[in-house]
């Protein structure tokens, strides 16, 4: 019963937030401006580096730079609520611990539910679910797309579906994402966007704009993971293997690059399984399984794990785990053994010592009767 309630709850909260967002048409969205000063607006059209809006409550139209806007921030409909609920991305659970603490008020609240939502998206990503995470975050950006050029608390999570869509080899669409963040205030997903983009290039065999851009960009490692990348599109792997060696030498401490390049070890080894090389599938095993363990919790980890599923690595690792729970168990068997048998000498050690006592004891008494009776003969 409380957790009906708890969802009814939820309900008419969505509602009320619901029947407000009706008063206007547009995207609704909290806009914060360079000064601080923060305003409800309803966003129109994002076109030439200008953001077009109307404020709350008002039917004018306003334009403004862009770069006056330090950032936007966009909740959920109702709308987005229930197809989250039907499709299960949030459990009536997680809904009922958030509404549980009663240290939050009611926004606050759908704010974490929000969150909570945005987190198991995520999740579909980091399991290396491509699919998955398009099809559950792609609704949340059919309105909000066009303005992820704008600092807002959606615009990582566009990163990630220009990244899905390129790894399930929907290059049309990678490339909208990427043209969009490439206008980014943020440099860092304008960075992504180029490698991106330069990805996209080597996937059409289109190296000269790939080498290009590798020479547009801030970040050393970035630029060596394109160019190893480069390498291996041109069947030249150990040259590209040289440079992730140096990537993982002279970058160990970049969290970026670091994850993605010995992942990308990991499918050079692949590669030169095919080739007259001394390299054998139990390299990419160890590889991958490394890589799944230490990223746990991102892309590459979840890119790793597929990686080494799909060469028996599940299998191999239960045979290990067996095969280590076997050891353990005659280890311990034989520990078991081991100590039965100090065991065993040890009482038959103070058997013999108390054998002795006792032997030694009879003696005694046996001297002591004899010397009795000597001495009472004599007295006689």
């Amino acid at each position: 019963m409380k957790r009906i309630f708890l969802s009814l709850f939820v309900f008419t909260s969505l509602t009320a937030f619901a029947q407000d967002a009706e008063v206007q048409s547009g995207t609704p969205s909290l806009m914060e401006v360079i000064n601080g000063k923060k305003a409800s607006v309803y966003l129109q059209k994002y076109e030439g580096g200008n953001l077009t809006f109307q404020p709350r409550g008002s039917s004018k139209g306003m334009t403004v730079p862009a770069d006056k806007i330090k950032s936007l921030r966009f909740s959920m409909s109702k709308e987005e609520f229930d197809a989250c609920r039907e499709n299960n991305i949030i459990t009536s659970e997680q809904i009922a611990v958030i509404f549980e603490n009663t240290e939050l008020g009611k926004a606050e609240k759908l704010e974490q539910i929000f969150v909570k939502i945005l987190e198991n998206i995520a999740e579909y990503s980091y399991q290396g679910d491509y699919a998955g995470f398009v099809s559950a975050i792609e609704p949340f950006m059919l309105e909000r797309g066009e303005y992820m050029a704008i600092d807002n608390n959606l615009a990582d999570f566009y990163v990630m579906l220009m990244e899905s869509y390129r790894k399930l080899d929907n290059l049309p669409l990678a490339k909208k994402c990427i043209a969009t963040l490439l206008q980014s205030s943020n440099d860092d997903r304008v960075e992504k966007a180029k490698v991106s983009k330069a990805l996209v290039a080597i996937a059409e065999n289109d190296i000269a704009t790939a080498d290009t851009i590798r020479g547009e960009l801030s970040s050393e490692a970035a630029a060596l993971f394109l160019q190893a990348s480069v390498e291996r599109a041109n069947s030249n792997y150990k040259q590209a293997m040289q440079i992730v060696t140096t990537i993982i030498a002279d970058h160990a401490n970049d969290r970026e690059w670091m994850p993605q390049s010995e992942l990308l070890a990991a499918y050079l080894y692949l590669d030169m399984t095919g080739t007259n090389s001394v390299i054998s599938t139990n390299s990419v095993i160890n590889t991958s399984r490394q890589v799944k363990n230490i990223y746990a919790g991102s892309d590459a980890g979840g890119d790793a794990r597929k990686l080494w599923a799909s060469l028996g690595g599940e299998a191999i690792e239960e045979a290990e785990n067996i095969a280590k729970a076997e050891r353990a168990a005659a280890e311990k068997k034989a520990k078991e053994e081991r100590e039965a048998a100090r065991e065993a000498a040890r009482k038959a050690r103070k058997a013999e010592q108390e054998a002795a006592k006792a032997a030694k004891k009879a003696a005694a008494a046996a001297a002591s009767t004899n010397l009795t009776t000597t001495t009472e003969t004599e007295s006689e």
